[in-house]
């Protein structure tokens, strides 16, 4: 098995190749400014070059990759595009078949053991204040939408455990989260290569034309007056 991995979430975002035998990432983080390093003009292109360092290893050859392992969403729609549309060249050229990789599922893979009988609230971040969040029970989706940060209160109870990147201060400053849990998360590179090989183990992998981003909030269009 070998597969080219491309996430292209902005807090860690990267390029992998992934195979029985080696894990290879270039992270985007690695060719960022300062100014990008702090949340400033990130620019998306970033994944190009680290595909450019992975594929030029001397011991890959990507024409021998299986399939691309590509995130899909939710998440930020110009990452989600990006990742997508590089994902599809690769793989329309390569006449090879995409694994989409859902963010929610990739958040709760994350987590260092799964209760097949408990209910997880995974919370990715949306525009702010907002979040998408996904109720899954036994790697099945119970409910997902959007909520505020201040409101998640209403869509989980005692008995839900929260799975988020969220920071220390964000737990201590939100007291309803003692009535479900944080829980420390896996390195997500190591993640989205597990994830992705048990995803090609099972078959799900699609023609590049079939593969559709996972958007969970519309996009809004403002038409600007103008003075003439």
């Amino acid at each position: 098995m070998k597969l080219l991995l491309i996430d292209s979430n902005p807090n860690s975002s990267f390029a992998g190749y992934y195979s029985d035998s080696e894990f290879i990432i270039s992270k985007t983080v690695d060719f960022m400014t300062p100014d990008e390093q702090a949340g400033i003009n990130k620019s998306p292109d970033k994944l190009i070059h680290c595909l450019y360092c992975v594929t030029n290893q001397p011991n890959i050859n990507i024409e021998n990759i299986d399939a691309v392992s590509v995130t899909i969403g939710p998440g930020s729609f110009t990452g989600i595009r990006v990742g997508l549309a590089i994902a599809k060249g690769i793989a329309d050229s390569l006449e090879k078949k995409i694994i989409p990789v859902n963010n929610f599922h990739l958040m709760l893979s994350r987590l260092l053991e799964i209760d097949k009988n408990k209910t997880y609230c995974v919370l990715i971040p949306a525009k702010p204040p907002e979040l998408y969040y996904s109720l899954i029970k036994n790697k099945k989706e119970i409910k997902s939408g959007i909520v505020q940060l201040t409101e998640i209160n209403t869509i989980i109870d005692e008995n839900t455990a929260v799975v988020s990147d969220f920071t220390d201060e964000t737990v201590r400053n939100l007291s309803y989260f003692s009535s479900g849990s944080i829980s420390k998360l896996n390195y997500e590179p190591d993640s989205m290569a597990k994830l992705s090989a048990e995803l090609f183990e099972s078959g799900y992998m699609f023609p590049p034309r079939e593969v559709k981003p996972l958007y969970i909030k519309d996009f809004i269009f403002r038409k600007t007056s103008s003075n003439k």
